[in-house]
């Protein structure tokens, strides 16, 4: 299935690449093991690239020309492919190796300290600096949220759950949005988002998820909706970090010429708003480079029983910007067990923008006319990542559906009833 499912995505990124050259994929571990979701493409020398969908499944597409592809995941070694790009697409797999973390020359004595601490207070020193270090700016961000049901009660509240799709099927798609909009930054607090088009499966007239957020742990206080704490949680480079955290240093790696250290983030304590899992910081400069960091329903979260936040950052002369950031929130509220992911892809970064006088007004939130009115082929043309199957599906069903709910004949027969 998962064969079948990954060449119809082939063939239809080749279609649509008829008169562009495209170049396409997929990416995996080594070994062909599992597809690697959400792993980036970059364009070696830019802030430009894509994003690999669920199943690993990317598309990108390129003008003429000679470029190097920078193939990345977490905990996974970048490989470079240099591609010559003509007139003719391409499929190019890759498959990355897990990440060689050397450990050469690093002693720990008996009772001594880890040498992650070290590295740990040195990016605490640095956290303020990198903050606010980036004074303007603006970026390009594809915002792409869905949510899913695994499982469902026959009745909620006394009333059955009928989703009026005739599926029975226990999974379905709850949520599907895209936004592509175009966000500016002048700090310390001017804020502008310019929304250029936006779209919601089974909602012509919708809106999706419009405001990028940018999640900086080089905030001491890392703030994911009251919903979930309205204290938020701890960062793990925050002014008093190690009161709460443990680390320990697993090695290091190079990436686009810097050496780069993985440590591992452990609470203290349990039932504390903290994160576990990884950080990666980069040497001299102490930037992150990366984030695969949990928290789980202990760590004082509420509504969900788990939410896993990556981040990859590239780097954009002196600076790190971020490339991508994925959140995974996984539940089961009142028998309804669900799933997602909210992802947030940026591109075209531009640190020196010339901004108009008045840019900045009391319009933060900007929706350019018919930004919710783009054709399919439209977005098949400019998503930085190709859908999954299900998700064509559910446009599909959801978008019939809604022409059927609004034709003159079944509202007749409503009012009829």
């Amino acid at each position: 299935m998962f064969k079948k499912g990954l060449l119809l995505l082939i063939v239809m990124s080749m279609k649509l690449g008829a008169f562009a050259a495209v170049i396409s994929g997929v990416i995996l571990s080594a070994g062909k093991t599992a597809p690697l979701a959400f792993s980036s493409v970059l364009v070696k020398g830019t802030t430009k690239g894509a994003s690999a969908n669920n199943i690993g499944f990317y598309s990108i597409t390129l003008e003429p020309g000679e470029y190097i592809l920078v193939f990345q995941y977490i905990g996974y070694q970048t490989i470079e492919k240099k591609v010559t790009v003509g007139k003719v697409n391409q499929i190019i797999n890759i498959e990355l190796p897990p990440q060689d973390y050397q450990l050469n020359e690093v002693i720990v004595k008996t009772g001594g300290e880890d040498p992650a601490y070290g590295i740990i207070r040195k990016a605490i020193a640095a956290r303020v600096e990198h903050l606010k270090e980036i004074k303007q700016f603006t970026t390009e961000v594809y915002i792409k949220g869905q949510m899913q049901l695994r499982d469902y009660p026959k009745k909620f509240m006394g009333q059955k759950v009928d989703f009026e799709d005739g599926d029975t099927s226990k999974q379905k798609m709850l949520l599907l949005s895209e936004t592509i909009a175009k966000y500016s930054v002048s700090e310390p607090n001017q804020r502008k988002i310019e929304v250029v088009s936006t779209k919601v499966s089974g909602r012509s007239n919708g809106f999706g998820f419009s405001s990028p957020q940018i999640i900086s742990f080089y905030e001491n206080i890392i703030s994911l909706g009251s919903g979930l704490n309205p204290r938020g949680f701890i960062s793990p480079i925050s002014d008093n970090a190690l009161n709460f955290y443990k680390y320990k240093f697993e090695g290091t790696f190079f990436e686009f010429g810097k050496e780069i250290s993985r440590i591992k983030v452990i609470p203290k304590r349990a039932y504390e708003p903290l994160f576990t899992g990884y950080i990666h910081i980069t040497e001299n400069d102490w930037h992150i480079q990366s984030i695969d960091l949990k928290l789980l329903r202990e760590q004082q979260m509420q509504l969900l029983d788990s939410l896993i936040l990556q981040q990859q950052y590239i780097p954009a002369g002196p600076y790190w910007v971020i490339k991508q950031q994925v959140i995974y929130p996984y539940g089961k509220f009142f028998g309804f067990d669900f799933f997602g992911s909210f992802l947030q892809v940026y591109d075209q970064f531009d640190l020196s923008p010339k901004f108009q006088p008045k840019y900045f007004n009391s319009t933060v939130l900007k929706f350019y006319d018919s930004s919710n009115k783009k054709s399919m082929a439209y977005w098949d043309s400019i998503r930085p990542l190709p859908l999954l199957l299900e998700e064509i599906k559910d446009y599909q069903k959801k978008d019939s559906l809604e022409k059927v709910r609004e034709s003159p004949g079944y509202l007749d027969s409503l009012d009829k009833i």
